[in-house]
């Protein structure tokens, strides 16, 4: 009965301690960890209000006006793959917003020990209803209104589940999950 629970917040807590040292970036203003439990899943960040910048942990500049990056379910976050830096435009004041997108790529790996099995169907859409994704998606709009100050909104679309945790003088962490089918899941959103 409470296993799930047990498990699910074991979990949770690996995560949460899998933050990285902070790069040593002096003008990057805050660091940001984004991992998956499940799936693949295509990132990407862009600019909402006023210009954002972000950056790869070794102080490069991310390229182009959209940057993209892959997160596996299941691997740790590696230096150089899913951690982002953001730096605040010398022009920009806390009207300063961005998003972080996160959507599915593959039905696989559900779990990443699990054999890969023939490609999942994703929930039927009924003639009523407008799927704004094709794919399981997570939205994140991120705003501050001073510093330290985070004002982080969540949209799931197509039951994927996603998730945020405040890592308090570094930034923000988000996660991405979903339910398989025929599995009951003890997680209210």
């Amino acid at each position: 009965m409470f296993a799930a629970p047990i498990r699910w917040a074991l979990a949770v807590s690996v995560l949460a301690s899998a933050v990285l040292a902070v790069p040593p970036c002096p003008t990057i203003h805050t660091w940001h960890n984004v991992t998956a439990f499940r799936g693949t899943w295509k990132a990407q960040l862009s600019s909402v209000s006023e210009r954002a910048r972000f950056f790869w942990p070794n102080c490069s500049e991310m390229n182009g006006a959209t940057p993209t990056f892959e997160i596996v379910g299941g691997e740790p976050v590696e230096s150089n793959s899913a951690t982002f830096g953001f730096e605040i435009d010398p022009h920009d004041t806390f009207d300063v917003a961005y998003s972080l997108t996160l959507v599915r790529t593959s039905a696989e790996p559900l779990h990443p020990q699990a054999p890969r099995s023939r490609k999942q169907s994703l929930p039927s859409q009924t003639s009523d209803e407008r799927k704004l994704f094709a794919s399981m998606a997570c939205t994140y709009v991120i705003a501050a209104a001073g510093p330290a100050q985070p004002d982080v909104r969540a949209e799931p679309f197509n039951g994927a589940t996603c998730m945020w945790e405040r890592n308090e003088g570094v930034g923000e962490n988000y996660q991405v999950d979903f339910s398989p089918p025929g599995v009951e899941t003890d997680l209210l959103v």
